[in-house]
């Protein structure tokens, strides 16, 4: 809490202004006017890594004293202010206090203020549900604005350098006579190349699909980071190691320094492959550093058609706007808008294109077929979202226990069996009928026609199956983090 120095009220960040505020007295104050409640202290301790200096070496880190605030049921941490009443976490739906214990966190290096604002956060969700024809009417009942919360996000932002000569492979192609002719080479080229701010989200509760949906954040806009900036706000806490991303931040840089590099006048001379480019570039970590970004969060608790609870995450960036959404689809929505489509279709064919009734048969096989191979992929997303080996963060951390990769194999086997025993019959029925009408070959055309409307009702059922994972793939389980958490924000309930 920042006491305002007129009135002593609290003092927060002004979205709108990009100043501290006190809304009793009307105060503006610089952030970086204000001396910190807790003076940061530099320590050298194993458990925070990552800070490394310019030889790539293990620095000092900073660390300060916060109030976090845990759920008692999943385990969930959110940092916020001592006279915020903590009593619902969004992250798995308790209505229940959350406890709160003081302790050190690694103190971040930079932060985006908060850009845009809770009436710019409504616009942009408003303008994606638009988009989402088939999305519940829940998710587009105006009240769910007021359940989005302003959370500071922690992130690994990256730097890389490469200052050398590289060297990687090429070839001339050419024709002469009767012969095809292929020369080697090995092309030497100068390189000087600079990439900041390549940034991945640092908590295992921030789905990967979601952080990555809404980037980049622009890190040239950054500010040294002052607490200052999280004064009326949230901040969830950083538990993934910097090491879990830089691969994949490094194969970004270098996937976008190759392209360039293969535009150069001496490679277009060659024909390159991009591999090699890549391989040879390979650029140096320069540093990798804390920071702290804007997101607003909101979290839509709803049941799956068994009963169980799940939850649903709508997140906005808070520096540029961009909104994503977990959005499942009504099954109702779903079936009258295939219906209104499926008449003019059945017109058009009807009118201008005529198929035999085998020719009919064996389409509503190998659609039958199709749904099958699409539900089994589905077995294999809805297992690793379901024990969040999809998300680079979080699996880190489920590593970590010996038991998680036999866990994962068995859910795995045990959503494809839920799949085979829901389908089985609506699978096996057009096969059947198909094979049946190839091998009696009856005259009759109302046989076909029986066994076509057959299989169609089959399919039908196939589809909406697919469509129910579907849900089950756009929504989340109630979490279970070994340390993380969120907001208060998940307050309103639903069905898919």
């Amino acid at each position: 809490m920042y006491e305002c120095p007129n009135c002593g009220q609290n003092l927060k960040f002004d979205i709108a202004r990009q100043q501290m505020h006190c809304d009793y007295c009307d105060t503006v104050m610089d952030p970086y006017a204000i001396t910190e409640k807790h003076t940061a202290r530099e320590v050298m301790d194993p458990a925070y890594t990552g800070a490394t200096d310019e030889n790539g070496k293990a620095k000092p880190v900073e660390t300060m004293q916060v109030h976090i605030y845990t759920c008692p049921q999943c385990g969930g941490e959110i940092v916020g202010d001592v006279n915020e009443a903590m009593v619902f976490c969004s992250f798995c739906g308790a209505s229940t206090p959350l406890n709160e214990r003081m302790t050190s966190i690694r103190r971040p290096e930079i932060i985006i203020p908060f850009q845009k604002t809770k009436e710019d956060c409504a616009r942009e969700y408003k303008k994606l549900l638009n988009k989402a024809m088939f999305a519940p009417k829940e998710l587009k009942d105006p009240k769910n604005i007021s359940g989005f919360r302003a959370i500071y996000m922690p992130y690994w932002v990256y730097d890389f350098t490469r200052n050398a000569a590289i060297t990687y492979s090429g070839k001339h192609c050419y024709h002469r006579g009767n012969y095809d002719y292929t020369d080697h080479y090995k092309v030497t080229t100068n390189i000087s190349m600079e990439y900041n701010g390549v940034n991945y989200d640092a908590s295992s509760s921030f789905s990967d699909n979601l952080s990555q949906a809404i980037s980049p954040y622009e890190a040239k806009a950054a500010k040294p980071f002052t607490t200052a900036f999280m004064s009326g706000f949230y901040a969830d806490t950083m538990d993934v190691e910097p090491s879990v991303y830089e691969k994949e931040a490094k194969d970004i840089v270098c996937d976008h320094a190759a392209d360039i590099v293969m535009q150069n006048q001496r490679s277009r001379a060659y024909t390159v492959e991009k591999d090699s480019v890549k391989r040879a570039i390979d650029p140096k970590t320069n540093k990798s550093i804390l920071a702290m970004f804007p997101v607003w969060f909101m979290s839509y608790k709803t049941t799956d058609k068994k009963g169980k609870e799940r939850v649903l995450y709508s997140v906005i960036n808070g520096q540029t706007g961009k909104a994503a959404a977990d959005i499942p689809v009504d099954l109702r929505k779903y079936l009258i808008g295939s219906l209104i489509l499926a008449i003019p279709l059945f017109i058009v064919f009807n009118l201008f294109l005529q198929f035999r009734p085998m020719i009919l048969a064996i389409a509503a096989a190998a659609i039958s077929i199709l749904c099958m191979i699409s539900l089994g992929a589905q077995a294999s997303q809805i297992a690793a979202k379901e024990m969040g080996s999809d998300d680079a963060g979080l699996s880190s951390i489920n590593k970590r226990n010996k038991e998680y990769k036999q866990a994962l194999k068995t859910r795995e086997k045990w959503e494809a069996k839920s799949i085979w025993k829901a389908n089985a019959i609506f699978f096996f029925v057009p096969l059947v009928l198909c094979a049946l009408l190839v091998l009696i070959k009856p005259v009759q055309d109302y046989y076909y026609y029986v066994a076509v409307i057959i299989s169609g009702v089959c399919d039908c059922f196939m589809l909406t199956d697919i469509m129910r994972r579907y849900n089950k793939l756009a929504s989340r389980p109630l979490p279970q983090f070994k340390k993380k958490g969120g907001d208060d924000s998940a307050n309103i309930n639903g069905n898919i």
